[in-house]
């Protein structure tokens, strides 16, 4: 009898143990279901589109595709939502890339960088993808003159854009600070009616003047201490 109780316990352990398990594989899952990837949308260029270098940079853009998609370092590359998406074709498939593997030459690209000059070159797909590297390594593009023009029409923008920007916080600055002044100005004057003077800070003359007074007054009770003193000798 003891034994088969025994044997008893020894299943129905068994049963609940493997039930446990099999109720977390089943959540895991249903973790792992629920889990989505917000990709980019899908499209597909028939023919390889032609390039543009973005001035300044030796970036190179699809100026003729809607849709921003750059080719760097032999890799294309994809915004979408706030992340960056990578992929060995123009046409996809676009993987996510986590931010520290995103090219700093990507995040730190003009705002302007779809504003090309008129008539600037475009450069055959074939040619960018066989020669990036040896023109990168020769500098070829900060040669030429369009690609110049345009990296100093950038930096103007730039350099205007954060100018007005300046002006703007300044007038920001200047708005809260005569705000401020304003409520400190009503506040006094509802102490001051309800029989609450405001304390006003002497100015450096009157604190001068004030030390000036004292010192006087300690001389001239030091003076009477000494004459009383030489009476009582005498």
């Amino acid at each position: 009898m003891g034994k088969y109780l025994w044997r008893t316990w020894v299943l129905t352990v068994s049963i609940g143990v493997l039930l446990t398990l099999g109720a977390r594989k089943n959540a895991m899952a249903g973790m792992q279901l629920d889990v989505h990837i917000d990709l980019p949308p899908l499209f597909e260029i028939r023919t390889p589109p032609p390039m543009a270098v973005i001035p300044g940079t030796y970036v190179y853009l699809a100026p003729d595709v809607k849709a921003d998609i750059f080719f760097y370092h032999g890799y294309w590359y994809r915004p979408h939502r706030g992340r960056w998406y990578r992929a060995s074709s123009y046409n996809g498939g676009w993987a996510p890339l986590a931010p520290r593997y995103v090219p700093r030459a990507l995040t730190q690209l003009p705002p302007r960088y779809r504003s090309l000059p008129r008539g600037y070159h475009r450069i055959p797909y074939g040619e960018v993808r066989r020669d990036w590297r040896k023109w990168e390594h020769e500098k070829r593009w900060n040669r030429d003159r369009a690609w110049q023009e345009g990296w100093k029409r950038n930096r103007e923008y730039e350099r205007t854009k954060y100018s007005h920007e300046r002006e703007r916080q300044r007038e920001r600055n200047r708005a809260t600070y005569t705000h401020e002044r304003e409520q400190k100005r009503r506040s006094e004057s509802v102490k001051y009616a309800h029989g609450s003077k405001p304390q006003r800070k002497p100015s450096v003359h009157e604190q001068t003047a004030e030390n000036e007074r004292r010192q006087g007054s300690g001389n001239m009770h030091g003076n009477d201490k000494h004459k009383k003193t030489d009476g009582k000798t005498e």
